[in-house]
């Protein structure tokens, strides 16, 4: 259990190779038979720092007193002492017979082991409370996620992290109440027999934890609050102050006394009822039945205060405790991307996910760290989070050069990538692709007139598109010197690949083939071509813009549409792209050249009126 629990080397190349020889997957060997004795509980792994020293004594000849130098010197990583004993190490161990290459290769698994090691003792206790904490966590959820909030709960980042982890479990996290909430988390009895975790008035952050004890205490004494006036003569709010008021209000605590603007406004008011209040009952000042002089339903909250947006309660939310309480601000777009096919996976969900394949998440940019290559090249490590947590994306320098202007702080983007499938990685980051704003991505539109009840979707040409349009036909030299994209897949191997002049703009002469019978007689005719979309979008980008390059450069009068067809989801959907204002002439020659791009099947042509359009 220590050595699978919590035997961590730096980068952790180690853990697969324990992992395959604790199951019998992989020989068990040793670089020299002494070594049998000392690592065979470990399957020749080194992992535990009394190795090291029973190593150094068996091998090198050391006393217990140097082994224990050697120990030091790899727990502190201290350069100087670690080339010291390389050298002792190789001249006892040729002492005794060992050749020089094997002790080599065994001090330099004990360099490799000094970037991260345990004591025996420390990995076998830490083992313990791994195993007890799991078991705990799995049978006692709610009580064993309210002892972690409670035990993080000055802590507003982690905190968050636990509140979210916990909801993604199917828990219950109620947000904090002056009725009912306690100093620190506590478990709530709600209706029907069920419990939820009510989240402690003391992790909120600016409140302070003496402050939110003096209105727990005076709650539990005198019972409930029943209005503002009630609560500003139960509590001295000086004790309080202002900022702790204001924070209380801000994440939802007084939301049973009206709305979190109305309160913001009448905030000195409450503040200076509770002084003149309690600065009464100092000098003993009481009325003539009893109470505290001045005592009044003094406190009106407007019966019309103009509303705050959602995007500034949850920002508060998130900046005072951690998490977005109400609902996170992508849910409900993360939900509609999902729907539409647009993405193919949620953050929290990537770690579950296949290594490998290709994945398209939405996201808010929470941090990102810049580095320089070697090369010099800037590249990023960005952390995104979405309603169920956080994830690291991995931005290479060519993706980062073409996305560094979309790269801020604060930022919703859909991003695309594979996720790393490099074995030896224990966890799996996703490798950007590419970065888009959501609003930029292909999305159904309102159906268009005349298409039955199954209606294409219509949406004009994205403008990243429009923005690399080929020159127009009429200056043919300029389209046959532009460069061409690369393929994005290769033909069947049973067939020749196309001739390379079938992706570029059609010659004059071309153009003026003559059409088959079986073609429109006349313009005005529509071309027609679907593109099934892959789980690539950059492919289908790629292709999308080479389809749209060859019918833009025929000059004529007939119309093009091309239909994007997403197979993906519950059911298929069909995106229509219409280019109202661009035109193409139908020839044999161009139709063979969209058949090469996309198949025969998936290009057809018809009278402008049999699919509606004016």
């Amino acid at each position: 259990i220590a050595a699978i629990a919590l035997y961590r080397p730096g980068p952790m190349e180690n853990i697969p190779t324990y992992i395959k020889r604790l199951h019998g997957e992989e020989p068990i060997t040793y670089r020299h038979p002494v070594l049998a004795n000392i690592l065979d509980d470990t399957f020749s792994v080194l992992i535990y720092q009394e190795q090291i020293m029973q190593i150094a004594v068996e091998m090198a000849g050391y006393k217990p007193g140097q082994a224990d130098e050697i120990r030091k010197a790899v727990a502190k990583k201290k350069k100087d002492l670690m080339e010291k004993h390389q050298r002792m190490f190789r001249e006892g161990a040729q002492a005794k017979g060992i050749p020089g290459e094997i002790a080599d290769a065994v001090w330099g698994d004990i360099e490799f082991f000094a970037r991260y090691g345990f004591n025996r003792a420390h990995a076998t206790d830490y083992a313990v409370i791994t195993g007890q904490t799991a078991y705990l966590k799995a049978h006692y959820p709610l009580e064993f996620m309210t002892a972690l909030m409670t035990t993080e709960r000055n802590n507003v980042e982690k905190l968050g992290f636990l509140i979210a982890d916990a909801r993604r479990t199917g828990l219950t996290v109620l947000g904090p109440s002056i009725t009912h909430s306690d100093v620190e988390f506590t478990i709530e009895h709600l209706p029907e027999g069920n419990r939820a975790i009510r989240i402690g008035l003391s992790a909120i952050k600016n409140v302070g934890e003496e402050a939110m004890r003096l209105i727990v205490e005076a709650r539990k004494a005198g019972g409930h609050f029943k209005s503002l006036d009630d609560l500003a003569n139960r509590v001295d709010l000086r004790k309080v102050n202002r900022r702790a008021l204001e924070c209380l209000i801000q994440v939802g605590a007084l939301d049973e006394f009206g709305s979190r603007p109305a309160l913001l406004a009448i905030l000195d008011t409450l503040l200076n009822s509770s002084s003149h209040t309690h600065e009464a009952r100092d000098v003993g000042q009481f009325s003539l039945f009893g109470d505290i002089s001045g005592l009044t339903n003094a406190i009106q909250i407007p019966a019309h205060y103009p509303p705050i947006s959602t995007r500034q309660v949850l920002e508060w939310e998130k900046e005072l405790l951690g998490v977005y309480l109400s609902e996170h601000p992508l849910a409900q777009q993360e939900r509609e991307l999902l729907e539409q096919g647009l993405t193919n996976t949620t953050l929290d969900r990537m770690s579950t996910e296949l290594t490998g394949q290709q994945l398209t998440v939405v996201g808010m940019v929470q941090r990102i760290r810049r580095i320089t290559t070697k090369k010099g090249d800037m590249m990023a490590f960005v952390t995104m989070e979405s309603p169920g947590g956080t994830s690291d994306i991995v931005v290479f320098p060519k993706t980062y050069e073409r996305s560094r202007e979309l790269l801020t702080e604060g930022r919703v983007l859909v991003v695309s990538g594979k996720l790393d499938a490099r074995q030896d990685r224990e966890d799996h980051p996703l490798m950007a692709d590419w970065f888009q704003a959501p609003q930029e991505l292909l999305r159904p539109a309102e159906p268009a007139p005349g298409f039955g009840d199954n209606p294409p979707f219509v949406r004009e040409m994205p403008r990243s598109y429009m923005a690399s349009r080929p020159a127009p036909a009429s200056e043919p030299d300029k389209i046959q010197n532009q460069p061409k994209p690369a393929i994005a897949a290769a033909p069947p191997a049973t067939k020749p690949p196309a001739p390379e002049v079938a992706f570029q703009a059609p010659t004059p002469e071309a153009a003026h083939v003559p059409a088959p019978p079986e073609e429109p007689p006349a313009p005005p005719a529509t071309l027609c071509v679907t593109l099934h979309r892959s789980s690539d979008s950059e492919t289908d980008y790629q292709l999308l813009h080479r389809l749209y390059q060859v019918m833009q450069a025929q000059e004529g009068a007939d119309h093009f549409i091309i239909y994007l067809e997403n197979r993906a989801g519950v059911s298929p959907r069909l995106v229509q792209l219409s280019f109202p204002n661009e035109h193409t002439r139908i020839t044999a020659a161009l139709r063979r050249q969209i058949e090469e791009l996309i198949g025969a099947a998936n290009v057809r042509v018809v009278i402008a009126g049999d699919i509606g359009l004016q």
